[in-house]
């Protein structure tokens, strides 16, 4: 009675937590449907994930100690299965982590885009753990990174380890699942031919989702098939919670559900009584999907963009709306079925017959030609496991009624669709099907294990028909061990195809090293070795790299953050000389093309190095400028001349204008007095905006040549400054002192930083910068631009629609033909001596004027029209001399007028 009491009241306590954990499951959807960012739904959310399969955990185990049956599991592992099993997963550890500082040879930007999530969770966002963030991916996923990101900083290494976690898991949950279906033996070469599969090691190196598909898609898989089997209502409930956190993390799990829920319709077809046994457990699976997929599907439900969007970008069905014509129109019946479940009937189905043959052939014929997945057109699979896999079909497609078989075979068509119905250009697609590779290597082992099997029958059959004849055949004998140990042989031989393929003929292929970001990775890199000693600056190309934003990536509590990063932007053209700190070196790193506009610093910077960092194959990567600390202090400040009473001049470099008399006056003026200040120089006005200029000491002001009279607009940049006072000291001049205000800013001193001892740029084009896209009224501004290599950030030059005439001279070196490219966005003209040689003046998009045309050695005049409506503001002139090569339009062969 005491017995049957416990077991009663254990009975009832799970039924209790079960009931408690599928109704905080039902609140916690609720609550997060009203409010996606709400913390209670997501602990309550948290509670079920792990009550569910914990409370039918003990509530199968009190049943089964009720009914007096034993416990159900796996059979004790012998110790030469615990030694081999250790042995393979600690190969396929080994293949994963070897030299995984250089393979992949870089960060491809992909992986960091999404770590940017991350970083902004780190940094105090508040994003839902249920709703989606790059390209639509679930931010779930994101607060995953974020905890490797905390515990273990921004690394290289953390980036890998996100990939390398469920990578690393597929292996010893493969054998599981082997073992499960088929028994040790197969499990076990399954588990081989996974551990060195060439694909699957490929995708393990990237720092992102794709490898945790398969590790939810062989958990799932193997909780319900061992929950059919043992009828304990966990591994139905643990099964549920494990496909729903699958939806969490790569969009391809969407395919690991159709296929499971496939299967599952398929068994209930083939085999008689598995609805009636397990339909008690099925329930409760789906129960417990749907409980931990809920509040993400609530996102969905509230905004279909959010789970439809990536799809449709990479939908086959934009290749199929593009190649429709009445010649390949489907008939008639189809296109009223087409209509009838809301697809486009207008529609051609060759591309989708193009991408499914080409996908079917991957395996053994031509494999992806993307270089990050494959060895570009390779088949991905090796000779020795794509032979047995497809004899794993056959025998599949002969065994079909045997669930086992049937499982597999869906397996593989399913997560193939992840690749057959996106975009044909992109066919066939490694990264989306990396979910068939388990179902690969186990019809595969199974197909070597029948092999062998069979193998043994027929030495068996033979050994008896040898050992009944008379003579010397009698004697013959064949080891037992000789198929087990050619098999052993068989899979080595695969296990070498693969790692010869993967770290030589991949690894080290010039292909691969383009195919990951080299210029992002190596900027990152050097950024990262140079943060403590320099003062860095890149071009807006470079700013942006998510590599570079990761690997340097500084929490927002030390001032930074991911939107604040440790270096600055610069735009050459606009953005010299150098504002702000000069107490190091400074480091610029910048697009190869500047290196045929090191003027741009030079002018300025008289000892500037700059060396151009090429990849190991010789490409060139990116330009890097240094600049010494003296060279950046030298220019700073202005010229002062002090026209003394006795008539002695007086020159000394001041830092800033802000003076008090006598004090400030220099040593030799002590007893003579002064009868004139006058500074020169220039001031960089960091924004373009509108003006104020206020003096104190009555100061008379020139900028530009002109005399300050009022507010005006002024254009980022160096503009002329001249001050003068007259008798200092007398008068009430006192002190000498210059104000500025910005428009929407306080007045302040003008900043030493600011104030330059060199003159605003005297080759270039004048630029006129008008408001609207017509070049029409007063121009808002005017300055000199030194090159036309322009790739404004919001708010320059203008915020809204603008447009800008630039004019001047161009001085032809020689005569001969010259080849022109402007490239802009929005639309751009050509006028060269008064005519337009070319012109795209298309709103809203990208436009490009090709130009070739015969110039005298010598002057030409020049003008350039340009208007910018909306999007990126972006313009550039580049030209190619007779006998030279194709450059920006260096300033030394620009005049303004």
């Amino acid at each position: 009675m005491g017995t049957n009491g416990r077991i009663s009241r254990a009975r009832l306590l799970s039924a209790l937590l079960l009931l408690a954990a599928v109704v905080t499951g039902i609140v916690a959807i609720a609550r997060v449907w009203h409010a996606d960012t709400d913390p209670w739904g997501l602990r309550l959310w948290l509670f079920t994930v792990v009550a569910l399969p914990l409370a039918a955990y003990l509530m199968g185990g009190a049943t089964a100690r009720h009914a007096a049956a034993p416990r159900a599991g796996l059979p004790p592992w012998q110790r030469w299965e615990l030694v081999a099993v250790a042995g393979v997963v600690a190969v396929g550890v080994g293949l994963r982590l070897y030299h995984l500082d250089t393979i992949p040879p870089g960060i491809f930007v992909d992986e960091t885009n999404a770590a940017g999530d991350a970083l902004r969770l780190l940094d105090g966002w508040h994003g839902s753990p249920f709703g989606v963030g790059w390209f639509e991916t679930p931010l779930g996923y994101a607060y995953y990174l974020a905890g490797l990101i905390g515990l273990f900083g921004p690394t290289y290494y953390t980036l890998k380890a996100a990939s390398l976690i469920p990578a690393l898991l597929t292996l010893p949950a493969l054998y599981l699942l082997g073992r499960e279906l088929f028994g040790p033996r197969v499990a076990l070469v399954a588990l081989a031919f996974l551990a060195f599969n060439r694909w699957h090691m490929t995708m393990s190196r990237w720092g992102w989702n794709e490898v945790a598909p398969p590790l939810f898609h062989i958990l799932t898989v193997y909780f319900l098939l061992r929950g059919s089997r043992t009828r304990n209502p966990g591994d139905f409930a643990l099964a549920g919670v494990l496909m729903g956190l699958g939806m969490y993390t790569y969009l391809a799990s969407r395919l690991v559900v159709l296929a499971v829920l496939a299967y599952l319709v398929y068994r209930a077809v083939v085999e008689r009584g598995f609805l009636r046994r397990a339909w008690g457990g099925l329930l409760l699976f789906l129960l417990a999907y749907v409980l931990v997929f809920g509040p993400l599907a609530t996102t969905y439900a509230r905004n279909p963009f959010t789970f439809l969007n990536r799809s449709r970008q990479v939908s086959i069905l934009n290749d199929m709306r593009a190649r429709y014509t009445p010649d390949t129109a489907p008939p008639p019946l189809v296109r009223a079925a087409l209509r009838a479940v809301g697809l486009p009937a207008n529609i051609s189905f060759v591309p989708l017959w193009e991408s499914t043959r080409k996908h079917l052939g991957m395996f053994h014929i031509e494999g992806d030609h993307n270089p990050r997945h494959n060895i570009p057109g390779a088949p991905m699979l090796d000779r020795v496991t794509g032979i047995l896999f497809a004899l794993g079909v056959l025998l599949a497609l002969w065994r079909w009624r045997d669930h086992r078989y049937g499982l597999l075979l869906l397996w593989i068509a399913v997560t193939l669709l992840g690749g057959i119905f996106t975009l044909v250009r992109e066919a066939p697609q490694a990264y989306r099907t990396l979910g068939v590779v388990p179902a690969v290597c186990l019809l595969a082992g199974r197909a070597l294990v029948d092999l062998v099997s069979w193998g043994e029958k027929g030495l068996a059959w033979v050994q008896r028909r040898l050992a009944a004849a008379d003579g010397p055949t009698a004697r013959v004998r064949v080891s037992r061990h000789a198929l087990p140990l050619l098999a052993a042989l068989v899979v080595g031989w695969a296990g070498w195809l693969n790692v010869d393929a993967f770290f030589h003929r991949w690894a080290l292929a010039r292909s691969t090293y383009i195919a990951f970001s080299p210029m992002e990775t190596a900027v990152a890199r050097t950024v990262v070795a140079h943060l403590q000693d320099r003062t860095i600056y890149l071009s807006p190309t470079l700013y942006w790299g998510s590599p570079l934003r990761y690997l340097t990536y500084r929490p927002a509590s030390q001032g930074y953050g991911f939107a604040h990063p440790p270096y600055h932007p610069i735009q050459p053209v606009e953005d010299l000389p150098i504002t702000g700190d000069v107490g190091t070196n400074a480091l610029f790193l910048l697009e190869p093309l500047y290196a045929d506009l090191l003027e741009l610093f030079t002018v300025y910077y008289p000892h500037t190095h700059a060396a151009l960092v090429t990849s190991p194959y010789g490409d060139p990567l990116f330009l890097r400028v240094t600049i010494p600390q003296d060279d950046l202090a030298a220019i700073h400040g202005l010229n002062a001349r002090y026209d003394l009473a006795d008539g002695r001049v007086v020159r000394r470099r001041e830092a800033t204008l802000a003076h008090r008399w006598p004090d400030d006056f220099p040593p030799e003026a002590a007893d003579v007095g002064v009868i004139r200040v006058t500074w020169t120089g220039s001031v960089y006005v960091p924004r373009t905006g509108r003006y104020t200029f206020r003096a104190e000491g009555g100061l008379t002001l020139r900028l530009d040549g002109r005399v300050w009279t009022g507010p005006r607009v002024l254009g980022k940049g160096l503009h002329a400054l001249k001050v003068t006072q007259e008798r200092p000291g007398r008068e009430g001049r006192a002190g000498a002192a210059l104000f500025w205000q910005r428009e929407d800013e306080a007045e302040a001193p003008v900043p030493a930083d600011v104030l330059f001892a060199v003159s605003p740029p005297a080759h270039g084009l004048l630029g006129a910068y008008y408001r609207g896209e017509g070049w029409q009224g007063k121009p808002l501004f005017t300055r000199v631009d030194r090159a036309l290599l322009m790739a404004w950030i919001d708010p320059e030059p203008i915020v809204g629609p603008f447009s800008v005439t630039w004019t001047g001279t161009l001085w032809a070196p020689v005569s001969g033909s010259y080849h022109f490219r402007l490239d802009s966005d929005d639309g751009a003209r050509l006028w060269l001596d008064g005519r337009v040689v070319g012109e795209s003046l298309r709103p809203d998009t990208v436009n490009q004027v090709l130009v070739d045309i015969a110039l005298s050695a010598g002057p030409h005049a020049i003008r350039v029209d340009y208007f910018q409506r909306g999007g990126a503001k972006t313009l550039s002139l580049w030209w190619r001399p007779p006998g030279g090569k194709e450059t920006i339009v260096p300033p030394a062969f620009l005049t303004p007028r």
